[in-house]
């Protein structure tokens, strides 16, 4: 089959096998090749065999009845179980705007010789193992924008308007603007601006394991302070560019956790910081990932008079 021509394609997806490339980066340079201006690309992976139990379990039956190399192959298979494994070759392929999404699903066998198969086991070994329920746990790395339902689309859609604002007042601060000091928390806005977006990311993986009914220790207020001191220091001379750059990445990631949250999800309730009561996923996501960027975003502008 001749290559496909340039830009010739609206959309590319790999479901999970970007890791069996001996050279990930060429690959993903090749889908983007063929995409259309604004294209988009969908990669499927795995998350870490320890957090798919169906995975695991099978991983167990191939090394118990074929040993080592099988449990190897399916560790290899998980290779790229973080977020970040995938989204570095992505941008130094040449895609940007790339964000991540987790799905938790059930994967149901009907028969005992169909689990074999998932396992990629050729022959059934005549001990067969039963039929097997679990879970597989996937991220997708995507630029989808599908949202599971109305109430999380309307929050990721507050949240990137409310991301997009500080975006552009960051981008357009001069340098006397960009050490002026905020009103609210006495930082310069170049410090209250690398606060905001870090914050985007902790944010989001907090609310997400919350909405994943995982367990999350809330966070006295005093630990929270000085953390935000500590980096402070550390970011004293970030720059507008780096500001908007972290805006951006961590403000894409965070709306495609919101976007991705059922209705069930955003119900959940989990005590975020240890002084303040519970709250549902809906009402933190109002609070601090929205609320956070209006308050402290709207002392941004207040420093810089408008």
């Amino acid at each position: 089959m001749p290559p496909l021509a340039d830009g010739g394609v609206d959309a590319v997806t790999c479901r999970p096998g970007l890791m069996l490339f001996a050279d990930r980066v060429a690959a993903l340079r090749e889908m983007r090749r063929v995409l259309r201006p604004g294209g988009r690309l969908a990669v499927m992976k795995r998350e870490a065999i320890e957090r798919c139990p169906s995975r695991a379990h099978s991983r167990a039956i191939g090394t118990r009845h074929f040993g080592g190399d099988k449990a190897a192959a399916f560790r290899g298979q998980h290779t790229l179980s973080e977020s970040a494994d995938v989204r570095a070759p992505l941008r130094e392929a040449g895609f940007r705007d790339v964000a991540a999404r987790a799905k938790l699903g059930t994967v149901r066998h009907v028969s005992p010789e169909a689990f074999a198969g998932s396992t990629g086991v050729e022959t059934v070994p005549r001990r067969r193992p039963p039929a097997h329920r679990g879970y597989r746990r996937v991220t997708s790395i995507v630029v989808w924008r599908g949202s599971m339902s109305a109430k999380a689309e309307g929050l990721a859609g507050r949240f990137e308007r409310a991301n997009e604002g500080l975006i552009a007042t960051v981008a357009g601060c001069d340098d006397a603007g960009w050490r002026s000091a905020c009103p609210d928390t006495g930082w310069r806005v170049a410090i209250q601006a690398d606060h905001l977006a870090a914050g985007e990311a902790a944010i989001a993986d907090v609310l997400g394991k919350m909405a994943r009914g995982e367990a999350v220790q809330p966070l006295p207020m005093a630990a929270i302070e000085q953390a935000n001191e500590q980096r402070a220091a550390r970011v004293a001379n970030t720059t507008r560019d780096e500001v908007v750059a972290l805006l951006r990445r961590n403000g894409a990631d965070a709306a495609a956790t919101y976007r991705g949250l059922s209705d069930e999800q955003l119900g959940r309730t989990g005590q975020f910081v240890a002084e303040l009561p519970a709250k549902t996923v809906e009402e933190w996501v109002e609070y601090l990932a929205i609320g956070e960027l209006e308050r402290h975003g709207g002392c941004i502008r207040q420093a810089l008079g408008r």
